[in-house]
Order: structure tokens, then C-alpha cells, then sequence
């Protein structure tokens, strides 16, 4: 397959079988505003279009058992979280159908995110707070 004919067949797995989504953190003592997150990835019972996602764009791969083997199959999980997940959208952007708009919301997200000094998080304004809700909604 051709470089566009991979980035293709991922984006038609992630519109069938995957997702595109902003996670929300709860705030916490150390992050008092919360975090949130862009996350892509992919949940089959077939291996190779996960590994093929693995292996085009990096990320986390994982495999779940079920407890009831009798009644579901392994389950292969990909996914990819924060910057990494935006540079992966940004590449399947052109050939995404059904998560496009979920996709430019994670873009979105990215371009909201600085990091002023190692406590980043205390440094977010309300405007900030306000915008990245909106997009997580």
C-alpha cells in the first residue's frame, strides 16, 4: 500500500471501529483546573488493522481478555493521547468521513495548550478553562 492508501484504510478503521474524543481529568490538588485530553484509538478483535495503527503512528498497544471467555473474543486496543493524538488527526484528516469533526475539535484543543514554567496548569486563565470545556462538551 501507498502512503495515502495506509492513512485511508486507518481512517475508515477509525470511522468504523474507533474513536476520536477529548477525555476530561478531574482537577486534583497538583492540577487544581483540570486537564483534558485528545485521545485516538481503536478496539478489535482482529490484530492486524490495530498493529498496522501501531505500527504507521506509534502509541499504545494493548491487549484486553475478557473474564468470559465463553461468550467474547480477545479484544487488540490501540490508542494515542495529547500532542501525539493531534499530529496523528492532523494525518488522517483528509480521509476521515464519520470523526472528521471530533477530529478538528482535538486540533482545536492542541492549539489551546502552552506551558509556561513546570506548574503549567495553575497558569490557565478562566477564558482558557471556559474554552477547552466547550470543546470537551
Amino acid at each position: 500500500m501507498t502512503k495515502e492508501e495506509t492513512l485511508a484504510y486507518i481512517a475508515g478503521i477509525i470511522d468504523g471501529e474507533g474513536y476520536v474524543c477529548i477525555v476530561r481529568m478531574r482537577p486534583t490538588k497538583k492540577n487544581p483546573s483540570g486537564e483534558w485530553i485528545a485521545r485516538i484509538g481503536v478496539k478489535m478483535t482482529d490484530e492486524a488493522p490495530v498493529r498496522l495503527c501501531q505500527t504507521t503512528f506509534g502509541g499504545s498497544l494493548s491487549v484486553f481478555t475478557p473474564k468470559s471467555i465463553n461468550y467474547r473474543r480477545q479484544q487488540w486496543c490501540w490508542s494515542v493521547t495529547a500532542k501525539k493524538a493531534a499530529s496523528v488527526i492532523i494525518a488522517l484528516l483528509p480521509y476521515l468521513q464519520i470523526k472528521g469533526n471530533q477530529g478538528l475539535l482535538c486540533i482545536q484543543l492542541d492549539e489551546t495548550k502552552h506551558k509556561i514554567g513546570e506548574h503549567f496548569h495553575n497558569c490557565l486563565t478562566q477564558d482558557e478553562i471556559d474554552a477547552r470545556h466547550r470543546l470537551w462538551l
